[in-house]
């Protein structure tokens, strides 16, 4: 009967397409066939669902088992900026960074294609700053950099992890490793921007030990202030 039809589901209802409403059996005993042919399809849709979310559970669990302590290997040497993976990734960046500033933000002065045309910061090379790559298994799954504000502070810049490594870490532990670098070219504190609209990014900050503070530059994309302190604490 449903054959050819489209059915939604809205707020657990189902919505049935208007040529089929009007073709509803207008007497009690062709009403029950119809309502037991639309049980069968929400039955089959609650199957179809729970199957999607089993997937999504064994693609996730597959993740975690990549992200290893063995598995994950960082490029510390200067990162080629035209090397096509790299670009891949930094437009990934740009787009989830600043594209909702263009939309939400009238006169932002942003231009995504200039940006991603322009590659990663150019300060974030040796001896100023680096540029990570986070490979997982050889794959390229994120990137992160860290330079120089002044010789005892250090800055984290373009922080991303690429969507189907999301949940699994990654991030904690590239942020980890900037902080790391930082601390072994004699800075005592690393600060970073964000936008708060960027709510995993702010909770991945915040619970790698970052606590606001007032802004420490005029950057216009930027709605929050980050700082962490490499000092030991007494």
């Amino acid at each position: 009967m449903f054959r050819g039809h489209r059915f939604v589901l809205r707020d657990g209802r189902l919505l049935l397409p208007r040529r089929l409403l009007d073709a509803r059996p207008r007497d009690f005993g062709a009403r029950g066939a119809f309502r037991q042919d639309c049980r069968q399809f929400l039955l089959g849709h609650e199957r179809d669902s729970a199957r999607r979310d089993r997937t999504h559970r064994a693609q996730n669990e597959e993740i975690l088992q990549r992200v290893s302590v063995s598995s994950v290997t960082f490029s510390l040497d200067p990162i080629d900026r035209d090397d096509p993976r790299v670009r891949e990734l930094y437009a990934e960046f740009v787009r989830e960074a600043d594209g909702p500033l263009v939309y939400d933000r009238e006169g932002s002065g942003i231009d995504l294609d200039e940006e991603i045309a322009a590659g990663p910061p150019t300060d974030l090379v040796p001896p100023n700053g680096i540029l990570l790559l986070a490979r997982v298994d050889g794959e390229p799954a994120g990137l992160g950099g860290v330079r120089h504000l002044d010789t005892e502070v250090a800055e984290v810049k373009s922080m991303y992890v690429a969507p189907a490594f999301r949940g699994s870490g990654l991030g904690r532990r590239i942020l980890a490793r900037l902080d790391e670098i930082a601390l072994e070219h004699g800075c005592r504190a690393v600060r970073l921007d964000t936008s708060d609209y960027l709510t995993p990014a702010v909770g991945l900050y915040r619970g790698a030990g970052y606590r606001e503070v007032p802004a420490y530059n005029e950057n216009p994309k930027a709605d929050l202030w980050f700082e962490r302190s490499l000092q030991p604490e007494d």
